[in-house]
């Protein structure tokens, strides 16, 4: 993992945090979402594992169900905990102790409760397949979106076949604007 993308990983983790302790179930989807431009830019699956963790927490909190849970207050101690942990591994570069933390977050989210257990399962499932298609939205193959999170290309296209992407409005910088133009212009468009 580069210095950079560990910085920023840490700044997410602190923004989680943050976010957790003050309930602000916005600003953890945000956390999430700011991961993304490392998983596409460096085509990092550390960026995009931080990033499915973040957002099923997001998807945890939104869940009354969960969150009125007798687990829940045991849960989020144990969440704060391991957060705390993975981003002090990071701090010291210790890749396998983050990697262990990380792992630690999935397993206390399955143990919310047994029953929920399958939800919670898909909640994670359904993350990576969401943060695969917004890394592909940002010019990044399909296939090697999927190899970063984890998942089968097969079922991230499934997702982008479903929803309509070509909606969105595109990021087009300048620059880009600029070379389309003198591409028109060599062909006289």
């Amino acid at each position: 993992m580069n210095d950079q993308i560990r910085k920023d990983i840490i700044k997410i983790i602190d923004e989680a945090l943050s976010a957790i302790d003050k309930k602000d179930i916005s600003a953890i989807k945000e956390s999430s979402n700011h991961t993304i431009h490392d998983a596409t830019t460096n085509q990092d699956d550390n960026s995009a594992g931080i990033a499915v963790i973040i957002y099923s927490i997001y998807k945890i909190f939104n869940n009354p169900e969960l969150t009125k849970h007798k687990r829940w207050p045991r849960f989020l101690k144990d969440l704060r905990l391991y957060l705390n942990k993975a981003k002090q591994a990071l701090e010291r570069n210790d890749f396998k102790k983050y990697n262990k933390f990380t792992s630690m977050i999935i397993r206390s989210m399955s143990r919310i409760d047994s029953k929920l257990g399958t939800y919670i399962a898909s909640v994670i499932e359904n993350a990576k397949i969401k943060k695969g298609s917004k890394i592909y939205e940002h010019g990044v193959s399909a296939s090697r979106a999927a190899e970063i999170l984890g998942i089968t290309p097969w079922e991230l296209m499934n997702y982008i076949g479903s929803v309509n992407i070509s909606d969105e409005q595109p990021i087009i910088t300048k620059k880009t604007k600029e070379r389309l133009e003198y591409t028109r212009s060599l062909f006289k468009i």
